[in-house]
């Protein structure tokens, strides 16, 4: 997050660009890339997504109906809770959850559900 960086040491961000086939020449590979909902086009997220087993969590994710707005682009099984704390109070990811009109379900598999998935062996 640029906005937390000090002027001397920013660093670009991380180039999705090249995972999608990384993930598609890596099979079984579980990945969890953070901090990617803000900045990075939806075409490229549906890119990765669809090349293989990652998920992106909720932390940048900012907007009113966020959580429900990404619902567009991704699948559900995409998406994990995430806060960006300590930089961000973990409370506004949990009001992300809450103010996005998400069904039990929903919020269950981006509680925990997902991530426990992603765990299993």
């Amino acid at each position: 997050d640029e906005r937390m960086m000090h002027p001397l040491l920013r660093v670009p961000p991380v180039d999705l660009a090249p995972l999608p086939d990384i993930l598609t020449e890596t099979p079984g590979a579980r990945v969890v890339v953070l901090n990617a909902l803000k900045g990075v086009a939806t075409d490229l997220l549906k890119q990765c997504a669809g090349a293989g087993e990652v998920c992106f969590d909720i932390g940048m994710l900012e907007g009113v109906g966020g959580i429900r707005n990404m619902l567009e682009h991704l699948p559900l099984d995409r998406l994990v809770f995430g806060s960006h704390a300590p930089l961000f109070y973990p409370e506004s990811a949990v009001l992300k959850l809450q103010e996005s009109a998400l069904d039990e379900a929903e919020r269950a598999a981006i509680e925990r559900e997902n991530a426990e998935r992603l765990a299993a062996p």
